[in-house]
């Protein structure tokens, strides 16, 4: 059986963008006296003075107030382009993005793609060896790769040249989180300087502590920063939307809902994917009346969106391109995977998915799982197989989702294959271990309806549907839960079959 939509709660952790896609929240902290939208100083400076530092302020304005079409603006970006004064790689290519020029190095799922980047990447080391940001760039794309020792050794090159840079520090922190160090990741952050004083930093490391259920050092520093009024709206977004997390698992629900409406104030991906996220999985009503969804950013968000609204096929477009902003998450392949397999009945599409998935998440016991179930589920038994053998040992006593889904596919491999006992055995230990998992009811009732699947096809008998609806009997009727209830339909179609 298959782990499909991640339902575990959404903690607001870093995110690891490419670095033109994260050149906003590089910019230093803005004053709140900066009215949303106003760019006149900076036009004003570019207009007295043209130079590539004016110019850079005045792009990096422009896409944090949403104003890049101006003319201004696009004078600026030629400039920067066009300018003998040698412009740093990050500058140029923020420039191409405002002029919508082509630009070969922007992020494409190929390995091909990737090795190109990574070559020029090297290129530019040789110049600029000690540029943390050029590292950082290079380690993410080793990353997509697959290759963690080389992503690793760049991520340390970059800690070591700027462990105090926001970026590099959020970046480093993500690294360590898509390898489960969380506590490693906890220390890249608390041992930057600017933890104490920076929004972005305090919410990566509130983020942080709430996924391994620490109390964080900065909640009534970070609750002071958003009382001051001292810093821009989109400076402490995420902030706001860290501390309203809290507030939330605290069950101070005025307090969190204020705290995510002040985040939708000028979200980012982030605080606007939690927003949503908690929207729809808590039910507390946020103001999104002025958030502009069609931001080409705002995939996560909008692919919640889109879901709730049971545009299954608009979300999953969606939740593609998270994937490709965010191509280390595990929430957004489990999203993409599920609604392909379950809401859009799309075998195929899920397969496709978890391939590519794990090029980058080598060796995830879940990933594994649900690529070989798809492929079980279509047919490919034998492909099936060979993918579930890459895990060299199940633990039959152990009680983790993995461990239980593992064990269950395996079940349905045997019964595929003729080998009823063996099908028997295996999914019957799934069931049991699965009724130990209180905090998850529906692990049981999901692999209790792939047995009965199972079973059904197996032999379409008078026993075999006797026993199959003194089963089915007993579970819950959970309509809400699509996973179970296409499982349910299923097994029904199978017992209004002629017995064979």
């Amino acid at each position: 059986m298959a782990l499909l939509i991640d339902n575990t709660e959404r903690k607001l952790l870093p995110t690891w963008k490419s670095f033109t896609s994260s050149f906003p929240e590089l910019q230093p902290l803005r004053p709140s006296s900066l009215e949303r939208g106003d760019i006149s100083s900076f036009v004003h400076d570019w207009k007295e003075c043209k130079n590539l530092a004016n110019a850079g302020d005045l792009i990096s304005a422009a896409i944090v107030n949403a104003r890049t079409e101006e003319a201004e603006v696009i004078e600026a970006a030629n400039y920067i382009l066009f300018s003998n004064d040698a412009p740093s790689p990050a500058l140029s290519k923020v420039s191409k993005s405002i002029l919508q020029i082509d630009d070969k190095d922007v992020e494409r799922g190929d390995n091909f793609d990737i090795y190109l980047r990574i070559a020029k990447i090297k290129d530019l080391l040789i110049k600029y060896p000690t540029d943390a940001i050029l590292h950082i760039e290079i380690a993410r794309n080793y990353l997509l790769l697959g290759q963690i020792k080389y992503a690793q050794n760049h991520v340390e090159t970059a800690l070591y040249f700027d462990c105090h840079n926001r970026y590099i520090t959020r970046c480093a922190a993500r690294f360590y989180i898509h390898l489960k160090e969380h506590e490693r990741a906890l220390h890249v952050v608390r041992r930057s300087s600017l933890t104490k004083i920076d929004p972005w930093l305090m919410a990566s490391e509130i983020g942080i502590s709430q996924l391994l259920n620490k109390t964080s050092r900065n909640i009534k520093k970070g609750l002071a920063i958003i009382d001051s009024n001292n810093y821009n709206a989109f400076d402490i977004t995420e902030l706001c939307s860290a501390i309203g997390t809290q507030e939330l698992m605290s069950g101070a629900y005025s307090k969190s809902r204020k705290l995510f409406n002040t985040s939708l104030e000028m979200p980012n991906s982030n605080s606007l994917a939690q927003a949503k996220w908690v929207s729809n999985e808590d039910n507390i009503e946020l103001n999104f009346g002025h958030v502009n969804f069609n931001s080409g950013s705002f995939w996560e968000a909008k692919c919640y969106n889109s879901f709730k609204m049971e545009d299954y096929v608009k979300s999953l477009d969606f939740a593609k391109q998270w994937i490709e902003q965010e191509p280390y998450s595990t929430r957004a392949i489990l999203q993409a995977y599920g609604l392909s397999v379950t809401y859009l009945h799309n075998l195929s599409q899920g397969q496709e998915i978890m391939e590519k998935a794990l090029k980058t998440h080598i060796g995830n016991p879940v990933f594994i799982n649900n690529y070989a179930y798809s492929l079980a589920l279509d047919g490919k038994i034998d492909e099936a197989e060979r993918v579930v053998s890459k895990i060299k040992k199940i633990d039959l006593l152990s009680t983790s989702t993995a461990d239980i889904c593992l064990t269950a596919t395996k079940g349905m491999i045997a019964f595929r294959k003729g080998d009823a006992d063996k099908g028997m055995s295996l999914y019957i230990n799934a069931i049991e271990k699965s009724r130990d998992r209180t905090d998850y009811p529906e692990l049981n009732h999901s692999a209790l309806l792939n047995f009965c699947r199972e079973i059904l096809i197996y032999e379409n008998s008078v026993e075999n549907k006797n026993y199959v609806l003194s089963i089915i009997e007993k579970l819950p009727h959970d309509d809400k839960n699509k996973e179970l209830a296409n499982l349910r339909e299923q097994v029904t179609v199978l017992l209004n079959k002629e017995c064979e």
